[in-house]
C-alpha cells in the first residue's frame, strides 16, 4: 500500500505542470447569476467582447484606482513580467479613460461589471454621444448625448477583445469580493505585488464569428455548401414590426389616403444581452402610445366614421431594431417603396389592404423619453426643410400638442434653417422623402436629459410610480388629440376632449406592469395574454431586438397584444368559439388580423378583428442582391453566435509542491466527501473538488 502510495505522489511531480493544470481545473466553482458581453459585427467591423475559445483566465483584482492597473501594465512593458488580471469593476466607474485602458491594457485579460445602478449625475448610457449617426438624415447630426454616454463612441460599439461579464446576483458577487478577493488578493495586489496563494476566474464566452458581417455570412454560406447541415455563425438583428391602420384601406381604395403616423420604438440594448433595462428608453412612450389607441378603440364607431368622412387615418407604428440603425422603421420605408406595406398584395385573396405609398403618409409624430424628472418640462422637435413644407400642418399639430397636456409643460422654439430632430424613426422617413414633416416630443432640449438611454442601468424608481403615470398620461393627451385634431380636420379641439380621454387608469395598470415588474409574469394583465401564447416561461424584462434565432421578443409580443385589445373588436366574431375558428378567418385576406385572446375583465376568450399587422423588421441590407455592405444606408448588425459560457473561481498556489499537496489533499477528501456549493467554499480551507470546469 505504501509503495502505491508513493508511486502516485513520485507520478504527481513528475509531471507537475500538467497537473497544476488539471487540478485548476478541476478544484473549482461555477457563479452562474451572470450576463455576457457578447459580439455585434457590421458592414465594416466588429464590436463587443469574446473570450479565447477555452477562456480568458487571471487574477481577480477590485478595481478602486486607476493608479494600480498604470502600475501592473508599466511593469509588464518595461521588463516583460507580466500577470494576467481579471478586473472586476463597478458599473459606474466606467468612463472614458477606465475605459480606454482597460481595453488596451495588456494585463487584463476580462472584466466582471457588478452593480447596474448609480447617482443620477454619472454617465450611464452605453450609447454613443451621436446615437444612431451613421444612419441618420443629417451629414452634420448633433451629439445629443455627449453629456451622458460613458464612452464617446459607445460602449456598447467597441472592440474589446477580451470578456466581460456582468454579475447580478448578489451572493455571487459576496463570493467575488469577499471570499475570493479580500480574502486571498486584496493585500498583495493593494501593495503592487504578486504573492500566492490568490484567486483567479476564467471566463469563457467564445464567439464563433469575427471581422464583419460580410465575412461572416459569406463564410457561413461557404461551409453550407460543404455540408448538409447548416452552420450558424452569425444572425441578422430581427423582429417584427407591430402596425396599426385605422380604419384599415382596402385595396378598391383609390386616391391619396392622408395618414398620421404616430410611431414609438419597441427595442433598446445594453452591452450585455439580457440585461437591456429600457424603462425611460422605451416602455414610457411606448406606454403613452398605446393609451392613445386604447382612448381611440373605446370610441372607434365615431372615430371611423370621422375618419372615412375627410379620408384621413390614423397609423400606430411600433418599430423594432431602432437602435441599432432604425432597422424597423428602414424597413418599412423600404416597404412601401416595393408596394408591400403593410402587407402584400396577393391575387388569391379574397380581400387585399392597400399598401400605402410615401405620399400617404402627411405627418409622422414620435414620443421620446417620458420622464421629466426636475420639473415636468417637454420640447417639441421639428425638422426645416420638412416644417417649410407643410408649415401650416405642422403648427396646428404643435399648437394642439401645447394647449393639451395637461399637467405638464411644453416647449417649442420657433423652426430654424439649424433645426433637427433628434434620433427618431422618422430619420428612416426623411431620408426616402425630405417633405414628410416630423415632430418629436421629448422630455430633453438640445440634449439628452436622462443619463441612461440604451442602458442596464435604464431603471424608474419605485417611488416614482405617481409621478411618471401622471406625465405618461399628460405627455398620451397632447398626443391623442393631436392625431384627433388631424383626422377630424379641425384646428380646435376642444369639443373632442369631452368625446376622447386618455384612461389614466389603463396608464397606471401599464407602468405597473411594464415598468415596475420586475418579471413581467408576475403582472396579472401579462400573464393573461401569455397565457395562449408560445413559450415565454422566462418572462425576463428585456427590450433587446433579438434575431430570431430561439430568441424570444416578449417586447414585441406585448405591444402586439395589446394594440389588438385597444384598438379590435369582438363583435364581428361572436359566434367564433375556438381558437382553430378564429385563426382560420385569417385565411384568403389580409385587410384584418384575426387572433384569438384571453379578456381579464370578461374571464374569457375572445376572437379579436383588427386592423393591426406584423410587418418584417430585416434589414433591406440582407435581402437587396449585391448590395454595397460597406455603405451606410442601412443597418447591417449581426449578432454572433457563441458557445455556452462560463465563469469559473478557483484558488492558484505559485510554487509546484503546494501544487502537489493541494492535489493529493483533494484527490483524498473527493473520495469520502462531498461538499455544497456555496459562498462559505473559499472559507473551508483546502480548494474543494465542487465543480468542474
Amino acid at each position: 500500500m505504501w509503495v502505491s502510495t508513493l508511486w502516485f505522489v513520485a507520478m504527481l511531480i513528475h509531471d507537475s505542470h500538467s497537473l497544476y493544470e488539471r487540478v485548476t481545473e478541476q478544484v473549482s466553482v461555477e457563479l452562474s447569476g451572470f450576463h455576457i458581453c457578447y459580439s455585434l459585427l457590421n458592414g465594416t467591423h466588429q464590436t463587443g467582447c469574446q473570450s479565447d475559445q477555452d477562456g480568458n483566465i487571471g487574477i481577480i483584482l477590485y478595481y478602486e484606482d486607476i493608479r494600480l492597473i498604470q502600475h501592473f501594465d508599466e511593469i509588464c512593458v518595461d521588463d516583460g513580467s507580466c500577470n494576467n488580471f481579471i478586473v472586476v469593476i463597478k458599473f459606474d466607474h466606467l468612463n472614458e479613460k477606465s475605459v480606454e485602458l482597460l481595453r488596451k491594457s495588456p494585463v487584463v485579460k476580462g472584466m466582471i461589471v457588478i452593480e447596474r445602478y448609480a447617482s443620477r449625475g454619472k454617465p450611464l448610457s452605453e450609447d454613443a454621444a451621436s446615437p444612431n449617426e451613421q444612419w441618420s438624415a443629417y451629414l452634420d447630426d448633433p451629439q445629443w448625448n455627449a453629456k451622458h454616454a460613458i464612452h464617446p463612441h459607445g460602449l456598447r460599439f467597441l472592440n474589446w477583445n477580451k470578456p466581460i461579464f456582468h454579475v447580478s446576483n448578489e451572493s455571487d458577487v459576496k463570493i467575488l469580493l469577499n471570499s475570493c478577493y479580500k480574502k486571498f488578493n486584496e493585500d498583495a495586489l493593494t501593495v503592487r505585488r504578486i504573492q500566492p496563494p490568490y484567486c483567479y476566474a476564467k471566463l469563457t464566452s467564445f464567439m464563433l464569428s469575427a471581422g464583419d458581417a460580410e465575412t461572416c455570412t459569406r463564410r457561413e454560406t461557404l461551409f453550407g455548401g460543404f455540408s448538409q447541415s447548416s452552420t450558424h455563425l452569425c444572425d441578422p438583428v430581427q423582429d417584427e414590426n407591430v402596425i396599426g391602420l385605422v380604419p384599415p384601406m382596402e385595396i378598391n381604395e383609390t386616391g391619396r389616403a392622408d395618414v398620421f403616423l404616430l410611431s414609438s420604438r419597441m427595442d433598446g440594448f445594453s452591452s450585455f444581452t439580457t440585461d437591456s433595462g429600457g424603462d425611460v428608453s422605451i416602455l414610457t412612450s411606448l406606454i403613452a402610445t398605446l393609451a392613445v389607441g386604447e382612448a381611440i378603440g373605446q370610441k372607434m364607431e365615431k372615430f371611423g366614421k370621422a375618419a372615412r368622412e375627410n379620408r384621413r387615418h390614423l397609423m400606430f407604428g411600433f418599430f423594432n431594431g431602432e437602435s441599432l440603425g432604425y432597422i424597423g422603421s428602414s424597413r418599412a420605408v423600404w416597404d412601401i417603396q416595393n408596394t408591400a406595406f403593410p402587407a402584400s398584395f396577393k391575387k388569391e385573396f379574397r380581400r387585399n389592404v392597400r399598401p400605402i405609398n410615401l405620399t400617404d403618409i402627411s405627418i409622422i409624430m414620435e414620443l421620446q423619453q417620458i420622464y421629466a424628472r426636475n420639473d415636468r418640462t417637454y420640447f417639441i422637435h421639428t425638422d426645416w426643410d420638412s416644417y417649410t413644407a407643410k408649415k401650416d400642418l405642422v403648427d396646428s399639430v404643435v399648437s394642439t400638442v401645447r394647449n393639451s397636456s395637461g399637467m405638464v409643460k411644453v416647449e417649442y422654439r420657433n423652426p430654424s434653417p439649424d433645426s433637427r430632430v433628434p434620433p427618431a424613426s422618422c430619420h428612416a422617413f426623411l431620408k426616402a422623402n425630405s417633405t414628410i414633416p416630423c415632430v418629436v416630443v421629448s422630455s430633453f432640449d438640445s440634449e439628452f436629459n436622462y443619463n441612461a438611454i440604451n442602458s442596464m442601468s435604464d431603471r424608474i424608481e419605485p417611488r416614482d410610480r405617481k409621478e411618471l403615470a401622471l406625465q405618461v398620461t399628460a405627455i398620451a393627451s397632447s398626443a391623442l388629440y393631436a392625431s384627433l385634431g388631424f383626422v377630424y380636420n379641425v384646428d380646435n379641439v376642444e369639443d373632442l376632449k369631452t368625446e376622447y380621454k386618455i384612461n389614466s387608469s389603463y396608464v397606471d395598470k401599464l407602468v405597473e406592469c411594464f415598468v415596475f415588474a420586475e418579471n413581467w409574469h408576475t403582472c396579472e394583465l401579462f400573464k393573461e395574454l401569455l397565457e395562449n401564447s408560445r413559450d415565454y416561461s422566462t418572462g425576463e424584462k428585456r427590450v433587446y431586438t433579438g434575431t430570431g434565432s430561439g430568441y424570444i421578443n416578449i417586447v414585441k409580443t406585448l405591444v402586439g397584444m395589446l394594440l389588438v385589445q385597444a384598438i379590435g373588436t369582438t363583435k364581428p366574431t361572436k359566434n367564433v368559439t375556438s381558437a382553430d375558428q378564429c385563426n382560420s378567418l385569417n385565411l384568403q385576406q389580409n385587410v384584418y388580423r384575426y387572433v384569438w385572446m384571453f379578456d381579464g375583465s370578461r374571464n374569457a376568450s375572445f376572437c379579436y378583428q383588427s386592423s393591426t399587422y406584423l410587418t418584417t423588421a430585416r434589414s433591406p441590407a440582407f435581402d437587396i442582391e449585391g448590395y454595397d455592405w460597406s455603405s451606410l444606408q442601412y443597418s447591417t448588425w449581426v449578432e454572433s453566435v457563441w458557445q455556452p459560457p462560463k465563469l469559473t473561481l478557483f484558488l492558484v498556489s505559485d510554487d509546484w509542491p503546494a501544487a502537489v499537496c493541494l492535489a493529493v489533499i483533494v484527490l483524498i477528501a473527493s473520495a469520502v466527501l462531498v461538499w455544497r456549493v456555496s459562498e462559505d467554499w473559499f472559507e473551508s480551507g483546502p480548494v474543494r473538488n465542487d465543480a468542474a470546469l
